[in-house]
């Protein structure tokens, strides 16, 4: 590191580095002892990417199996990073986890970098080639606390152990917004970003995530407020021109522009017409974001809250606050928090509002060191009894979400390593390449890549459109099973009625228990009752051959050891 840096972004970059380097090393441990020493991640997704990564090195197939080209992921340039490494190092499972850790610290060092600004620069206003640390004791208070609630909220441990794009992503957004808010201001000239600096991440982003689009249509029209005509274009252009691209090859190979995974689980649902004209729209644009935001990340609320006042507050003191990238980059989390809540959603690990969480704890710490708060004013008895009881609901849910996303990380991954690997092993050793129907693909696919018919619509061009045309149902999937030579079908029976509107048609076979969550119980379908006896008997084989952590109850018209 430049001996010249900032003395506090040094420091809080180390400390919180260290923290993070530590808690995952003990995370880490957990897991592979969870997971009869191998390192698992805790998203059965992950091994699509991984899956799909390896067919595009190995076979020239961008697809989750090398027998034809699938959209099943949201994150192209993840595929093709990890596709890179693979060429590099190897094919492991162990890349995804190390490229997690050094975008985590990459992420860390952006973010002190951006906290630390206010309290090296705030003296007089004025920017040199290098920041000087002076004596602030309010913005070097704000870099701790947004340090402190980045790395606790956003769990980039967690996500690290994910083995997926999230905590890239987080990076890269944190550093484009910063960028372009000082590109947009204009007012730090010495140092004013400008060129393959500004748009080279626009280009990358949306590759990382597609909802990461929000960011160049919100800037745009800061630009166009500001009177930036070439901006307001080339900022939606440049992030446009990757997306365009994988569009094109995705329609050229017989898909749809957007991957299936995007509108396979999109929020975008139909529902207008039912509720009616202006109603609908003010539910969709208002209630029900508010509603997700309040279910799901309500610490993200919370911090949009703050960060809205804070914008306000910034606005009545001075009107050239507005103006400044501070408070720019604010609005932009703001505004683009409420768009992810509009279109796509939040849960399935916490990993989808990481990004959110990265961006509110750093801008709202970084805004609030400049607005420069008179500390005196908080010791008055109305300013008491209204803050502590904020700060206390605050408080309260940095660490609940902090407990949550930190519970438990060899359970989580426990599971997948038996609910999903198990049955992966268990096909690539008794069915090869033979013609499987699934739910879950990832570990599945890493495995065995089998001829895959899903039924989730992740990696099934078939299948994707029944489920856009609304004729999924029991009887198109037996006709894909018997034009497919599908054998085996391994299902989860809650999701499937979920998904296809009734049981599975097939004859059961057996029912696997994961120990480790015993209630994510998956089973065995035949798709004849010709082939149940064969199922039952090589089943039974794979369950005596090895000391397993899946509790297998047969079916008993076909256990052989009854």
């Amino acid at each position: 590191m430049d001996s010249t840096a900032p003395p506090l972004r040094t420091a809080l970059f180390a400390v919180a580095a260290l923290a993070y380097l530590a808690g995952t090393a003990l995370a880490a441990w957990a897991v592979i002892a969870a997971c009869d020493g191998r390192l698992i991640s805790w998203l059965d997704d992950a091994y699509i990417h991984m899956a799909m990564a390896r067919n595009l090195l190995e076979h020239g197939v961008y697809g989750v199996t090398p027998h034809g080209f699938t959209t099943s992921s949201s994150s192209p340039a993840w595929v093709i990073l990890l596709s890179v490494g693979y060429a590099l190092l190897g094919v492991s499972e162990w890349l995804p986890f190390a490229v997690n850790a050094v975008a985590t610290l990459v992420l860390l060092f952006c973010a002190a970098s951006i906290l630390t600004r206010p309290a090296d620069t705030i003296a007089g206003g004025e920017l040199g080639p290098r920041w000087r640390m002076i004596d602030a004791p309010w913005p070097a208070a704000c870099a701790v606390v947004g340090m402190v609630a980045l790395v606790a909220t956003v769990a980039p441990i967690t996500l690290t152990l994910a083995a997926m794009e999230h905590v890239a992503h987080a990076a890269l957004m944190l550093y484009a917004t910063d960028i372009l808010a000082r590109r947009l201001c204009g007012e730090e000239a010495e140092e004013m970003p400008t060129g393959a600096s500004v748009h080279l991440p626009l280009l990358l982003l949306p590759l990382v995530r597609y909802e990461s689009l929000w960011l160049p249509v919100i800037a745009a029209a800061l630009a166009i407020g500001r009177r930036q005509w070439i901006a307001a274009i080339a900022m939606p252009a440049a992030a446009s021109v990757g997306v365009v691209a994988v569009g094109a090859w995705s329609c050229d190979a017989g898909w749809w522009f957007l991957p299936v995974s995007i509108l396979a689980k999109t929020s975008l649902v139909p529902g207008a017409a039912a509720d009616g004209g202006a109603l609908y729209v003010a539910k969709f644009l208002l209630w029900y974001p508010f509603k997700r935001l309040l279910l799901n990340a309500p610490i993200l609320l919370a911090i949009m809250a703050m960060s809205a006042t804070t914008l306000a507050v910034a606005v009545a003191r001075d009107r050239d606050n507005a103006r400044t990238a501070w408070f720019l980059a604010l609005a932009m989390f703001v505004g683009g928090a409420w768009t992810h809540a509009t279109f796509r959603q939040f849960g399935w690990g916490g990993r989808y509002e990481g990004y959110l969480l990265a961006m509110g704890c750093v801008f709202l710490p970084a805004a609030l060191a400049r607005l420069r708060p008179d500390v005196r004013a908080f010791r008055s008895r109305p300013a008491l009894m209204a803050g502590l009881p904020l700060l206390a609901l605050l408080t309260g849910l940095v660490v609940h979400r902090t407990v949550v996303m930190h519970r438990g990380p060899g359970a989580a991954a426990a599971t997948v390593w038996q609910r999903d690997f198990w049955p992966a092993d268990f096909v690539a050793q008794h069915f090869g390449g033979g013609s499987v129907m699934a739910m879950n693909i990832g570990a599945l696919s890493w495995i065995s890549s089998p001829r895959l018919t899903d039924v989730l619509a992740l990696g099934d061009r078939e299948v994707a459109g029944l489920l856009a045309a609304g004729r999924l149902d029991n009887a198109a999937l037996i006709d894909l099973a018997r034009r497919r030579g599908v054998t085996v079908a391994i299902l989860f029976d809650a999701d499937y009625r979920r998904w296809v509107g009734a049981p599975p048609p097939f004859v059961r076979v057996a029912t696997g228990r994961p120990q480790a969550a015993p209630e994510n119980a998956f089973a065995f379908y035949a798709t004849t009752p010709e082939r149940a006896a064969e199922l039952a008997r090589a089943l039974q084989t794979y369950v005596g051959e090895r000391t397993t952590r899946v509790t297998l109850t047969v079916e008993p018209a076909w256990s052989t050891r009854r």
